[in-house]
């Protein structure tokens, strides 16, 4: 398992200090959300929640950077299928994603499926389905 720092690539997930290759098809990364972050300002005052839509900003980002660390280019999001959330983050949680890049591009369309499992703690956070396309790079 290689273990990397993610640095300017995703500068937009805030607080992410690592990532790690866990096989050809499979990634992992790590966010810890300090108290105090201002990505919890304003949602729900009174329990700050990490806003769901920073969580698929985060599959979307680090789907991105895996497609492109695999050698595709041209990677953004086409779709989301079934996507659940189960548990909030709040500040002070460490939040795990690993994606899993489900085989080859779809047929002649470059689309590729990419499965996204967000954890906290040992519990299910969130999951569900990317769709992506990746494009050889030129």
């Amino acid at each position: 398992m290689q273990m990397h720092c993610l640095n300017s690539a995703a500068s937009s997930l805030r607080t992410s200090e690592t990532w790690s290759t866990v096989s050809e098809s499979s990634w992992h990364f790590e966010w810890l959300f300090a108290k105090g972050d201002p990505v919890f300002d304003g949602h729900f005052p009174q329990q700050s929640l990490l806003p769901g839509v920073f969580l698929m900003e985060m599959a979307e980002r680090a789907a991105q950077f895996a497609l492109e660390q695999s050698g595709s280019s041209g990677c953004r999001l086409v779709r989301v299928e079934r996507f659940r959330f189960a548990k909030a983050i709040v500040p002070g949680d460490r939040c795990g994603l690993t994606l899993h890049i489900a085989g080859q591009p779809l047929a002649a369309s470059g689309l590729v499926r990419i499965r996204a499992a967000f954890d906290s703690a040992g519990s299910n956070v969130a999951k569900g389905t990317l769709v992506m396309t990746a494009g050889p790079r030129s």
